[in-house]
């Protein structure tokens, strides 16, 4: 890799394995990405391919997730949903998760594809108590300017957080 990293989060798509943000040695946010290309056996750098400054201190790795060869991030400070538009080296937001992952700076929230959709487990978004589990899918569509978020299971705070724990770990 061109950039020393930990904390960072690793996805394959476009026939790449991709390494993104993160903390460099110091501890600084790392707002860069890299990939690495499989035919050249060579990484390149992406620069700026996070936006914005992550102002907590201990922060989760980003949330992203592949489904359909297109890049989505769960923004851990807003709760926003977003896809990375490659072209550009930018992001467009889609809407808002089901979850509360800006309670607990992003950790505690599994964000993983599902085939084409993206699964996402996590506290309740109604409130910042977050005692329940909620655990959504949705098959985003990267032009549109919804998301239809499917309930999966939902527990209204009865089950433990071993349990809770454990299905995040997991995924």
């Amino acid at each position: 890799m061109k950039r020393r990293r930990k904390l960072c989060s690793g996805c394959y798509m476009d026939n790449k394995f991709y390494v993104i943000g993160g903390q460099d040695e110091r501890g600084e946010s790392l707002n860069c990405g890299e990939f690495y290309d499989l035919e050249k056996k060579s990484w390149e750098l992406i620069p700026n391919m996070i936006q914005g400054a992550r102002s907590w201190s201990s922060p989760s790795p980003p949330l992203l997730a592949v489904a359909n060869n297109e890049l989505y991030s769960l923004e851990a400070s807003t709760n926003k949903l977003r896809v990375y538009i490659k072209k550009s080296n930018s992001w467009r937001g889609l809407g808002m998760a089901p979850v509360r992952a800006d309670h607990s700076r992003g950790w505690g929230v599994a964000f993983k594809s599902l085939g084409d959709e993206l699964l996402i487990i996590g506290s309740r978004g109604d409130s910042y108590a977050c005692f329940g589990m909620t655990i959504c899918t949705c098959r985003p569509h990267p032009g549109s300017g919804s998301l239809d978020w499917k309930v999966l299971a939902s527990d209204g705070g009865q089950w433990s957080s071993f349990i809770y724990n454990c299905s995040v770990m997991l995924s």
